[in-house]
């Protein structure tokens, strides 16, 4: 791209200079110095042509000749070229003639005729030469309703003469004070003919050039439909292109093509064109540097010279006297364009250096020639030099602002191609999701028959406890007080456990469509196994059973003590269950470095080894009756595994029919407590992956919102904490604020992973900067690749 940028300028250089060059060979004419009324032109005159400026002799109204011979004592002096002021003078006056007497020098060149040409904006003019009238541009009048003016450069011929009397003409009801009275031009025929339509060459190639760039700007546009300015700089050379034909600045060619067009058509479109550039270019500037221009005084601006437009084109007095005064006011904003510019290249904004450079030119050059106009300047013509330079320098910035396009668009299409992989990615989790949210709707009926079957499970081994213990009062009546007692003691705690069960079987039964989430704490196991059996003691009394204990009174882990509870009644129930009256029911932990496995044993009669493939299958497994007729549900075993899965417990199940069973869970030992905070299981889950991985021991604990996580923290210390930022709720930076506040001591280490990515740097870094204030560790964006972001989460865990 960089060559193609190169390439493309050094092509724009090249043209511009070809140009300059063609532009450079028009001919301007010299200035001649007019001395009351007076011009001796100098011996080596070859017929060049020359602008007939300097103090005209004058009288007000329309004169012939004669009567400046006659009345000497009214003649004063006008300075040519003049502005509609000087003009009128005090008087007002609306009509004037003016008289030059030429000398021309003898000459040995051979001049056969000589020509005049006028240009006289917004006025009406004839021309005699020695009396005889060689040009006639509009009608002359007293009379406004009479006059009619033609504003268009207008050429007469006449034979060469040494000495001549130059007399115009002058009505001027249409501008009055506003308008200009330009130099007429003398010079051979060839001469003020090459003047005269060489001017119209050049406005036919500034057009041309000006409607290349248009169509470039359209193309641009067209194959980059976000780029504004290219529309906008296209319209404003539309404004220009349509502007020249019109301009009384240039040679009007749209009469050259519509001789018979109203004079006052001809101002009106040109008065809409002019009216309209100013704001155009404004608007530009606008689209371009957003943050430089006060849009309130734009906005007031643009409605200014859209109401002057509006209401004043259909009265021409007041148009023609509200012109001077918009003309004023352009002006001024113009400066104001300036200041935009100025601030704009202050601030370093793309390409602005490049549009100043440019806008400078043509407006030294505009004023350039208004000076030489007025004749202040004694100057070449220099508004086309100064259009074709800024014009360069804006298509120039029009390139460097597309190649600029072209790289963002370039780098926006990879991202985009990314993004697009990451949405069908996404489309299709969410896609999954929602089938297995239609599964679930499906299975709704299911989920309740097993909600029912739960709660009749695991309700009815306490009852059948605490119902075998009432039996065996009522029907003992040799039983100690002392021993009636404890048994009363432990049919009130088997109570007790029997609501904190209902308890928890109702929030399972809440989230029985989502995963189990658990809350974890420090938990003393050897009193978690006494508690949950002493539930059903009630059983063990019942059908006489024995059961050993094998644990220390002091093992520590980390745990969810009410739903690894349900998993410890659902198996001792189980086993009393199955074991025949006087049988014997054992009870073990074990302790290793990696785990802490808790055994159940019974000699009971033991599980068929076709059943054992399907016991935690909630929809292959059966129901199977006790030794003593008990009836169960058939769901005690597959809840626990649900559970035991949730807790990240293996569970194995060894029996034999006719031997016994042997139930052991596995709790693995970690060092560190990782917490995962996502209301998104999918993202969950990824981080769960990429965490076990690693192969260390670590206990990954999962939240899905802000408040739930905070209670977590409460019960168990995290080692370090990876959170979402976009949560129900509390954002992920409020999370890290709660942290801060309430646990300033533990000082986690929280990371934060956002679907902001940062392609969208100001909210991206947004959301980093308030991070870093709250203490957050880092921010990840969660479409950062796999492996990077594996790489990322290994370097946090290996500082632990």
């Amino acid at each position: 791209m960089a060559k193609n940028k190169k390439m493309i300028f050094r092509y724009n250089l090249k043209f511009f200079i070809l140009f300059l060059f063609i532009v450079s060979c028009n001919y301007y004419p010299s200035s001649s110095q007019v001395k009351k009324g007076s011009l001796t032109l100098p011996k080596d005159w070859k017929g060049e042509a020359i602008y007939l400026q300097g103090d005209w002799q004058a009288l007000a109204g329309i004169r012939p000749y004669e009567d400046f011979l006659d009345y000497p004592d009214e003649i004063f002096t006008i300075p040519i070229p003049s502005s509609g002021k000087k003009f009128a003078g005090d008087e007002n006056r609306k009509t004037v003639t003016l008289l030059l007497h030429v000398e021309l020098p003898y000459s040995s060149y051979d001049i056969e005729t000589l020509s005049i040409m006028t240009r006289k904006v917004w006025t009406a003019h004839n021309v005699f030469i020695n009396g005889n009238k060689i040009l006639e541009n509009g009608i002359v009048s007293e009379i406004d309703i009479e006059h009619f003016p033609r504003v268009k450069p207008k050429l007469g011929v006449f034979p060469y003469v040494r000495v001549m009397d130059v007399v115009i003409q002058i009505s001027n009801f249409s501008f009055v004070e506003q308008g200009m009275i330009e130099a007429p031009i003398l010079g051979k025929s060839d001469e003020v003919y090459s003047l005269l339509y060489g001017k119209k060459f050049y406005d036919l190639i500034v057009m041309l050039v000006l409607i290349l760039f248009m169509l470039v700007n359209l193309g641009t546009y067209i194959s980059n439909s976000k780029d504004k300015g290219s529309a906008l700089y296209a319209l404003l050379l539309l404004n220009t292109i349509l502007l020249i034909p019109f301009s009384s600045s240039g040679d009007r060619l749209i009469l050259d093509i519509f001789p018979g067009m109203s004079y006052y058509v001809v101002v009106r479109i040109e008065v809409i064109f002019v009216s309209l550039m100013v704001p155009i270019y404004l608007t530009f500037l606008r689209y371009l540097f957003p943050k430089e221009i006060n849009h309130k005084f734009y906005w007031f601006y643009v409605s200014l010279r859209t109401a002057s437009i509006i209401f004043t084109l259909p009265f021409l007095s007041l148009m023609f006297q509200t012109i001077l005064t918009f003309v004023v006011i352009d002006i001024l904003v113009t400066f104001y364009t300036y200041w935009v510019m100025s601030l704009a290249v202050y601030r370093k904004r793309p390409q602005a250096k490049v549009i100043l450079i440019g806008f400078t030119f043509v407006t030294l050059s505009i004023v350039n020639d208004s000076m030489v106009e007025l004749g202040f300047l004694n100057s070449y013509h220099l508004t086309l030099y100064g259009i074709v330079i800024m014009f360069f320098f804006h298509s120039t910035a029009m390139v460097l602002r597309l190649r600029t396009i072209y790289k963002e668009n370039n780098s926006y299409s990879i991202e985009l191609s990314k993004s697009k992989e990451e949405l069908e990615l996404r489309v299709e989790e969410r896609t999954r999701a929602y089938r297995d949210a239609m599964e679930q709707v499906k299975d709704t009926n299911k989920l309740k028959d097993r909600f029912l079957s739960i709660v009749s499970h695991d309700i009815r081994s306490p009852l059948s406890g605490v119902s075998g213990a009432m039996d065996l009062l009522l029907s003992d009546s040799e039983i100690e007080e002392i021993d009636r007692l404890d048994i009363l003691k432990k049919s009130k705690r088997a109570i007790d456990g029997l609501i904190l069960m209902t308890s928890e079987i109702l929030n399972y039964a809440k989230n029985a469509a989502i995963r189990i989430l658990p809350n974890y704490e420090i938990v003393n196991l050897s009193e978690l196994i006494s508690e949950n059996t002493m539930k059903i003691a009630g059983l063990v009394l019942e059908k006489r059973l024995v059961v050993d204990t094998n644990f220390h009174s002091n093992i520590l882990i980390k745990t969810d003590p009410n739903l690894l509870g349900i998993v410890l009644t659902n198996i001792f129930s189980n086993s009393i269950k199955f074991t025949q009256n006087g049988g014997r029911i054992s009870i073990q932990v074990e302790e290793n470095k990696d785990y802490t496995r808790i055994i159940f044993e019974d000699n009971g009669q033991g599980i068929d080894s076709q059943r054992l493939n399907s016991i935690f299958d909630y929809e292959l497994n059966y129901s199977t009756q006790g030794t003593k007729g008990e009836s169960g549900t058939g769901f005690g075993l597959p809840f626990s595994k649900e559970i035991l899965d949730s807790l990240n417990y293996p569970i194995q199940i060894h029996s034999k029919l006719g031997k016994g069973t042997t139930i052991e869970i596995k709790i693995p030992l970690t060092q560190h407590t990782i917490l995962i905070v996502d209301d998104n299981v999918n993202f969950r889950e990824k981080m769960k992956v990429i965490l076990n991985s690693f192969d260390l021991p670590l206990l990954i604990i999962e939240k899905e919102d802000v408040k739930s996580a905070l209670k977590q923290i409460e019960n168990l210390k995290m080692d370090f904490i990876f959170s979402d930022y976009a949560m129900p709720g509390m954002t992920g930076l409020d999370f890290a604020y709660e942290l801060k506040e309430k646990y300033p001591e533990q000082k986690i280490p929280l990371v934060i992973v956002t679907s902001w990515s940062e392609r969208e740097a100001h909210v991206y870094r947004e959301i980093e900067t308030k991070g870093k204030e709250l203490g957050v560790l880092r921010i990840l964006p969660k479409d950062l690749e796999q492996s990077k972001l594996q790489n990322a989460i290994l370097e946090f865990i290996r500082k632990l």
